[in-house]
């Protein structure tokens, strides 16, 4: 009786090592096939975009993704596993390790791809608020997924109830936020002119307050302040964000609608308009400083404000205008030839990108 219970033991045993052992095999066929895909097959089909990102991406999960693969099968074994399924601590190993493996996952994503392309993006944008929000980001979101990813490990893995915990860190964020509420004020303040900024750096503010009016010039726009550059005192004014939104401000660089100038000019009756015209147009193109095609503007200057009996200084700023001309037109050519190389890069980067880099 004995030996036939040790035998069925025995028999179960085996067929649970031959099941472990398939199955471990098949993993194993898995999670090479998974590596193929991720290391090779999908990195030379990303090596042919444009854009990096897909690359840049799939370079950080790939470990990531394989590592998940690996830990998520070993526990589908164990679990299917008789003996193995009563081992409590295996299976919180597997489950801290899938929870470890998701955070650091998250948290390169976000430093090296996220953070990466918005700070490529503020950098050929002109609005302000992508400036100062993503060092915020930066800042706190790893510091969140640390805490999210370590509270999971310590319910799942060790069985800590952090209700207690997560209650006296609600009461003191409460007993925080009480406290320092004029700063939490300019800096949901600070966020809203940030998303919402009828300004730009740069601009021509004039700033309506109950001890004047004062005109400056917008530096930035910050968090918790505004810095302004002040004319009247030359000195640099910082406003508090919550104070800001109460002010009247009027922005002086920004008309809504064109400005023009205009003035009289008196002709004859027998005089010819067309003609008129034309000489008019001819004495604004010759101007150094306005705008219309060079060699026009150098033709004009020539035939017009050739007099003779005017100052020295008349003569020299004209001398200095055609000079200014002719090396404006000698950049232009110059530019315009850089960009036919850059375009003629652009095609042959293209053309060899298809085949991959």
């Amino acid at each position: 009786m004995q030996l036939d219970l040790f035998a069925v033991e025995l028999q179960g045993i085996l067929q649970e090592a031959l099941y472990v052992l398939i199955d471990f095999v098949t993993k194993l066929a898995g999670a090479i096939g998974l590596y193929f895909i991720l290391f090779y097959l999908l990195r030379s089909l990303f090596r042919k975009f444009e854009r990096d990102i897909a690359l840049v991406t799939l370079n950080v999960s790939s470990s990531p993704i394989l590592a998940i693969f690996v830990l998520i099968s070993f526990k589908i074994t164990i679990q299917n596993t008789v003996s193995l399924a009563t081992v409590a601590w295996l299976d919180r190993l597997f489950i801290g390790g899938i929870i470890i493996t998701i955070s650091y996952w998250s948290l390169q994503l976000f430093k090296q791809v996220l953070v990466y392309y918005l700070k490529e993006y503020a950098a050929i944008t002109e609005v302000m608020w992508d400036d100062v929000l993503i060092p915020l980001l930066e800042g706190v979101i790893p510091a969140v997924i640390v805490l999210v990813g370590g509270s999971a490990v310590l319910q799942l893995c060790f069985g800590l109830d952090l209700t207690g915990a997560w209650l006296t860190l609600g009461g003191g964020a409460f007993v925080i936020g009480f406290a320092v509420k004029d700063i939490l004020a300019n800096f949901f303040s600070g966020i809203v002119l940030l998303l919402d900024s009828p300004f730009q750096f740069g601009d021509v503010l004039r700033i309506e307050t109950e001890s004047g009016t004062q005109l400056g010039i917008l530096r930035k726009i910050g968090v918790r302040v505004t810095r302004f550059y002040m004319f009247e005192t030359h000195t640099e004014v910082y406003i508090p964000n919550s104070v800001m939104q109460s002010q009247r401000i009027t922005n002086l660089s920004r008309p809504i609608e064109p400005v023009y100038f205009f003035t009289t000019i008196e002709l004859t009756p027998k005089c010819d308009l067309e003609q008129a015209r034309q000489v008019m147009q001819e004495i604004i193109q010759a101007h150094p400083d306005t705008l219309g095609d060079i060699d026009t503007k150098l033709d004009c200057l020539e035939r017009y404000y050739d007099w003779t009996d005017v100052a020295d200084d008349f003569v020299a700023k004209k001398e200095n205008g055609k000079k200014r001309l002719l090396a404006e037109n000698a950049v232009n050519e110059k530019l315009e030839e850089i960009e036919q190389s850059l375009e003629a890069l652009i095609i042959t980067l293209q053309f060899v990108e298809e085949g991959g880099l």
